[in-house]
């Protein structure tokens, strides 16, 4: 930086340099709040079950959702059309297109439905579908999906996620800074809430239904799924973004094309130069053919993560290296140091804080 050379009442002074100087320090929490009465202890305690990545929580079910989409090279990027998979225990049970139906002229339109007609079920016998995105959205992401407790599965997932969205506005509570997406006209569907850590990670999660959404929702379907008065633990969804789980498990960026390579799965991934023209059949192959690359390299990092015997943990709870080696602790029943002497001065804690530094490096 350069020097300063002029006080603080704009007169001239002695030159003095000007350092940026960085500090760490440890923040304690506040003081705790008044006791709430039970209802309201129990409603905040259902909320911070969602916020809360810890939170105990059932596991998913044996459904796997798996989706991708291509959309235009404009600044907005709208979606064109996606494909997408669902599987149970590994087998193929449906898989089809997507489109949005104001993203396509009509010719590719027409385009679209002939080469999904001239699509044939494989070893499996699945159902092959062409859908709109509501109906995707409605049929498959929450029926299939959410419903069902499926885990949600994409490479890049964050942009695909928003590819779907019809409304978006920033997210709140333990999601605060984040963005909450809006896919289905129904009141009875809750929104996604993203948030991202880093360039590889996000926090993915379905959030609660407001007030008002809550007694829409009964008017339109009292059975539906949401977070009600007898749910004591919210479905968060179970989000795993594929390019997420590769660097927490290989301690690397890649691509789709990249992983695919790395993993030798069947099913490369193969680079287009059809992005943003006119719809033709290949292009719909390639887009079709990412979702089964996709698939192949979440199944090949699954079956890797199994072998660490780690069955506190699942596939949605890794964001980095660092969760691998949370998980590995928790597995140990290594409790949290804070938990163990949470008497511990902060005062000390802030200066040990401030004076520490370190590195490590590992051999592969």
């Amino acid at each position: 930086m350069p020097p300063a050379d002029r006080d603080f009442d704009g007169k001239p002074s002695d030159p003095v340099d000007q350092l940026v100087i960085q500090l760490r320090a440890y923040v304690a929490r506040g003081r705790e709040k008044p006791k709430q009465d039970a209802k309201k202890a129990t409603a905040t305690a259902r909320r911070d079950s969602i916020s809360d990545p810890d939170a105990p929580r059932t596991p998913p079910s044996e459904w796997v959702l798996i989706f991708d989409c291509e959309t235009h090279t404009t600044p907005d990027q709208r979606l064109r059309f996606g494909g997408y998979q669902l599987r149970y225990k590994g087998q193929l049970w449906e898989r089809g297109a997507f489109y949005e139906p104001k993203a396509l002229e009509e010719p590719e339109k027409t385009l679209l439905r002939q080469f999904m007609a001239k699509e044939e079920p494989g070893p499996d016998g699945e159902r092959i579908r062409l859908l709109k995105r509501s109906d995707f959205v409605e049929e498959v992401f929450y029926k299939s999906g959410f419903a069902v407790g499926a885990q949600i599965v994409g490479f890049n997932l964050p942009f695909d996620l928003s590819r779907l969205a019809i409304e978006h506005e920033s997210a709140r509570r333990g999601m605060r800074g984040g963005f909450s997406l809006r896919l289905s006209e129904e009141a009875r569907w809750p929104r996604v809430a993203v948030k991202h850590l880093s360039q590889r990670a996000a926090l993915i999660r379905f959030t609660g239904l407001r007030k008002e959404d809550k007694a829409e929702e009964e008017e339109v379907d009292p059975d539906a799924p949401h977070e009600s008065e007898e749910k004591a633990d919210p479905d968060r969804g179970y989000f795993v973004d594929v390019k997420t789980l590769a660097a927490a498990l290989t301690s690397g960026s890649h691509s789709l094309e990249s992983l695919s390579e790395l993993l030798q799965v069947p099913t490369k991934k193969e680079p287009s130069e059809e992005h943003g023209g006119p719809l033709t059949e290949d292009y719909i192959r390639y887009g079709l053919r990412d979702v089964q690359t996709t698939w192949e390299c979440f199944d090949a990092l699954a079956k890797r993560f199994a072998t660490f015997n780690l069955d506190d943990t699942g596939l949605y709870d890794l964001y980095s290296e660092a969760s691998l080696g949370k998980a590995y602790l928790k597995t140990m029943k290594i409790a949290p140091w804070r938990k163990l002497q949470p008497d511990f001065p902060p005062q000390l804690l802030g200066q040990i804080l401030s004076a520490s530094h370190g590195e490590l490096r590992v051999k592969g």
